[in-house]
C-alpha cells in the first residue's frame, strides 16, 4: 500500500468517526440524560441548574438524578442569608414611601 492510498483510507475513516462523534452528540442532546431513561425530550427538555444536564419530566427533579448534595447545600444557603440590619430597613421604608408619595402626586387631578 502507498502512503497515498493509506493517508486516504485513514482520513476517511476520521471523517466516519466524525460523523458517528456527531450523530452521538445529537442523540444525547435528544434523549434524557439519566442513565436508565431513553425517553426523547425534544418536546420538553429541562435543564439541572446543578450539573446542566437535560432531563425528562420524571427525572429533573435534584434528588432524583444526582445532584442531591448540591440541591441541599444550595437549600440552606438560601436560608441562612444575613436578615437586614434595622437601619437598612428603616432607610428602605422611608424610600419607599417617598416613592409612594411621588406616585400618588403624579395620579391627582391637575386643575386646569
Amino acid at each position: 500500500m502507498s502512503k497515498a492510498t493509506k493517508n486516504k483510507s485513514q482520513s476517511k475513516e476520521k471523517s466516519i468517526d466524525d460523523d458517528e462523534l456527531i450523530q452521538k452528540y445529537i442523540k444525547e442532546n435528544d434523549t434524557c440524560s439519566h442513565d436508565t431513561c431513553d425517553k426523547f425530550i425534544k418536546v420538553i427538555r429541562l435543564n439541572c441548574q446543578f450539573c446542566n444536564k437535560f432531563f425528562c419530566t420524571s427525572h429533573v427533579l435534584p434528588e432524583i438524578h444526582g445532584c442531591g448534595q448540591a440541591a441541599r447545600k444550595s437549600a440552606s444557603a438560601s436560608l441562612t442569608k444575613k436578615p437586614v440590619k434595622e437601619a437598612d430597613k428603616k432607610l428602605l421604608e422611608k424610600k419607599m414611601a417617598n416613592k409612594l408619595d411621588k406616585m400618588m402626586n403624579q395620579r391627582k387631578k391637575k386643575s386646569k
